[in-house]
């Protein structure tokens, strides 16, 4: 509870009464919070709480210190570049892993068909999540350069997952969110996207095969 004498004076009411400020030592705000509307909890440390707290921090710092071979002051620099360079081998690791994809799930021959003078790649791949999908995605319309890809997986819980990208060049004869629209349907479940680029999925994993073979007559209609 807040005290308020007008302008003057603002304490904390309630606990332990002192007569003196000093008798209360170091104090130390530890947490603000909400209780409910219009209500703000504060909790503080006194006297050798107060101290015992310091001397974790201070110990906390330290220890950091030496696990970063770095002086305490300059801690939080030295946090910030870490984290910059954690950020650049994230993206490092997404470069290796995608050239990685794109070798093992390359477009065959086998896979691309044309229909209407358009290329169409319908394939299915090992992928573990819909990001997967769409570093592989972009990777093959880089690699066929003008056309349609349409990838599907099956996940671990047997569930389809699907994915399609049209180039730039043919955004207006083919939409992906249409196309991945329908294909989703088939698997039993929704989807839907960009002319560009859409994902989607369904339950029935088991009939991802026959769905991508589809693919290929859906467009030719």
């Amino acid at each position: 509870r807040m005290v308020s004498i007008g302008d003057y004076s603002k304490e904390l009411c309630g606990g332990t009464h002192s007569h003196h400020t000093g008798d209360i030592g170091p104090f130390k705000i530890t947490s603000e919070s909400s209780v409910a509307a219009g209500i703000r909890r504060i909790e503080a440390l006194t006297g050798t709480g107060a101290l015992e707290y310091f001397q974790n921090q201070e110990r906390t710092l330290k220890e950091t210190a030496e696990l970063l071979k770095t002086p305490p002051h300059a801690l939080a620099e030295r946090i910030q570049k870490l984290l910059e360079q954690q950020k650049e081998l994230e993206k490092e690791v997404e470069r290796v892993k995608a050239q990685a994809m794109s070798r093992q799930f390359g477009p065959s021959g086998q896979d691309i068909r044309e229909i209407d003078g358009v290329k169409v790649l319908s394939q299915q791949v090992n992928a573990d999540s819909p990001k997967d999908l769409r570093v592989m995605l972009d990777n093959l319309k880089d690699q066929i350069k003008s056309g349609v890809v349409v990838l599907g997986a099956e996940a671990e819980d047997g569930k389809a997952m699907l994915i399609c990208g049209v180039t730039d060049d043919l955004t207006d004869r083919f939409h992906a969110g249409e196309i991945i629209k329908q294909l989703s349907a088939k698997v039993g479940g929704k989807g839907g996207g960009r002319p560009d680029m859409a994902q989607g999925g369904g339950p029935d994993g088991d009939k991802l095969r026959g769905v991508l073979e589809d693919v290929f007559k859906q467009l030719a209609k």
